[in-house]
C-alpha cells in the first residue's frame, strides 16, 4: 500500500478483552529484573532509502529483532507459563520504549490539546499512575486511569478525548463539555474525526457492522459471531476512513484484501509515522511498513485471541510493535520498532 503524508487522528476501537490473570503474568514478565543486552538471532538494520514496493527493504529507520524462543513441539504461545521462557535480557533491551515513563504517554495527547487550552498530568501513584485533566489552570477530572488519544477535527475548531474513570467510567471530552459515555457501545468507543464528523461503528444483532457518521452510512459488512468484538480497529487518516474488522482492512469502502490478494490483515497501525500491517498470502505470513513488504515470513502470528491468550496478541505503541511468530517449527519473539 502506498498512500502518502499519513496522520492519523483516530484511535483503535474493539480492543480484546484481557482476563485479570494475563495482566498479572504480563507485568511480571515485561519488567525483567535484568537487562544485560543480548543479541537477536536475526536483525535487519535498513538502507537510507527504500527500495521498490514489494521489494523487501524496510523503510528508514525500521528495525525487526527475532528472538527464537522454543520448538513448536515443546511449547507454544498459548498459555502464561510460555512468557517466562523469554529471557529478562530480551525483555529489558527494548523495555524503556514498550513502557514508557507516565510523562511520555501524555506528550502526543498534550501536544493535540494545547491548542484547545487542554492538558493530562500524571499523577505519582507506586503502583499503576493515573491521570489528571486541566482546562486552563483548572482540574476539571481526577483519578484518570486510561485515556485514548486526541481526534481533532478537520477545520480544528474541536477536539474528542475518550477517558476512562477509576476502571469503569467512560466520558467523552470535548471543547467545553464532557459527556458520559451510557447510551450504547457505540457513543464510548474511542473519537474518530473523518473530516469534521465523528464516526463510529455499530453492530446491528450479531452479524452485521456498520460504520456511521450521523445518520449516515458510510459502510456495511457482515461478520461470523463469536466471543470478541469483530471490529478491530478504525482511523481517519489523509482524508480516508480505515476500518479493520475480521481479518479484513477496508479503506473508503474498499478492501486491500481483495486489491492485493491477501487471505487476511491484521493488526493495523502506524509504526513512527507510517503504516504496518502483518498479512497472510499463499499459507505464510508477511509484514508491511510504508508500503514495503518485509524479507521476514512466518507460518504463524499469534493474534485476534481473547482472555488469557490475549497476552500474545500483537501489542503496540507509537515507536512499535511486539508479537509471537512461528518459522520452520520455532516460536520467535520479535520486536520491530523506530526507536528515537
Amino acid at each position: 500500500m502506498s498512500r502518502g503524508g499519513l496522520t492519523i487522528v483516530g484511535v483503535l476501537v474493539g480492543t480484546l478483552a484481557v482476563c485479570a490473570i494475563s495482566l498479572l503474568a504480563l507485568n511480571i514478565a515485561f519488567n525483567p529484573v535484568q537487562a544485560t543486552e543480548p543479541s537477536p538471532a536475526s536483525t535487519i538494520v535498513p538502507e537510507a532509502t527504500p527500495g521498490s514496493p514489494g521489494s523487501g527493504v524496510p523503510a528508514p529507520d525500521l528495525s525487526v529483532e527475532e528472538y527464537p524462543i522454543v520448538a513448536q513441539e515443546v511449547d507454544s504461545p498459548e498459555h502464561l507459563e510460555y512468557l517466562q521462557r523469554i529471557s529478562a535480557a530480551t525483555l529489558g533491551k527494548r523495555q524503556a520504549w514498550r513502557e514508557p515513563s507516565a510523562e511520555r504517554v501524555v506528550e502526543s495527547a498534550n501536544k493535540a490539546l494545547e491548542e484547545f487550552g487542554y492538558r493530562l498530568e500524571p499523577v505519582s501513584s507506586e503502583q499503576v499512575p493515573t491521570y489528571q485533566l486541566y482546562r486552563d489552570d483548572t482540574v476539571i477530572r481526577k483519578g484518570i486511569t486510561l485515556f485514548w488519544p486526541v481526534a481533532v477535527n478537520e477545520r480544528r475548531g474541536d477536539f474528542a478525548l475518550l477517558i476512562e474513570i477509576d476502571h469503569r467510567v467512560k466520558e467523552m471530552v470535548q471543547r467545553g463539555k464532557v459527556q458520559a459515555c451510557d447510551s450504547g457501545p457505540e457513543v464510548c468507543s474511542p473519537p474518530v474525526y473523518y473530516g469534521n464528523d465523528l464516526i463510529s461503528t455499530r453492530a446491528e444483532g450479531r452479524e452485521t457492522i456498520r460504520l456511521e457518521r450521523g445518520d449516515e452510512v458510510l459502510y456495511t459488512t457482515q461478520v461470523v459471531p463469536h466471543m470478541d468484538d469483530p471490529v478491530k480497529g478504525l482511523w481517519a487518516w489523509d482524508g480516508h476512513w480505515v476500518l479493520e474488522v475480521d481479518g479484513q482492512l477496508i479503506i473508503d469502502g474498499q478492501s486491500l484484501n481483495e486489491e492485493l490478494g491477501y487471505d487476511e490483515v491484521f493488526g493495523w497501525a502506524l509504526l513512527g509515522g507510517k503504516p504496518f500491517y502483518f498479512f497472510s498470502q499463499g499459507g505464510e505470513v508477511r509484514l508491511s511498513h510504508a508500503g514495503e513488504t518485509l524479507p521476514y515470513t512466518y507460518e504463524d502470528v499469534v493474534h485476534y485471541q481473547c482472555c488469557g491468550p490475549a497476552a500474545f496478541n500483537p501489542r503496540y505503541n507509537e515507536d512499535m510493535v511486539w508479537f509471537h511468530a512461528l518459522r520452520d517449527g520455532t516460536w520467535h519473539y520479535v520486536e520491530a520498532g523506530v526507536y528515537r
